[in-house]
């Protein structure tokens, strides 16, 4: 609160301890950290990749699921889905017990916390 005080036996004026004197303006600035480029992809480039683990389907699990828990976001489907076309034949065949292979994908493709990662995974997604 912006307050100026006048005391009774005085006519000076106060400024009182919330009063900000300043006319300055502060202004926010934010860095923008740039991203290194996303690697290109092809559904070879999974498929080709060195399996990093395998995992076993869990009942009512889907790829959504295992690309979450394997890479840190659910659009990342689409390159557990490429690494094991030879399983499946949609992306929807997934059966409780079979195991995918999760491929060791560029970090660059794969980064839960680049816009344009997922953006990519999303757009090659809706091929499917």
């Amino acid at each position: 609160m912006e307050e100026n005080l006048l005391l009774e036996d005085s006519t000076e004026l106060y400024f009182d301890s919330l009063y900000n004197q300043s006319d300055s303006l502060v202004t926010d600035t934010v860095a923008i950290a740039e991203m290194a480029p996303i690697a290109d992809y092809n559904p070879s480039v999974a498929k080709d990749a060195p399996v990093r683990e395998t995992v076993i389907v869990r009942d009512g699990s889907r790829l959504t699921m295992v690309a979450y828990r394997a890479f840190g976001h659910k659009a990342f489907w689409v390159y557990v889905y490429d690494a094991n076309r030879d399983v499946l034949r949609h992306p929807n065949d997934v059966a409780q017990g079979m195991r995918l292979r999760i491929p060791d994908l560029d970090p660059s493709l794969v980064d839960p916390n680049n816009e344009e990662c997922i953006k990519k995974a999303i757009e090659i997604g809706k091929k499917y």
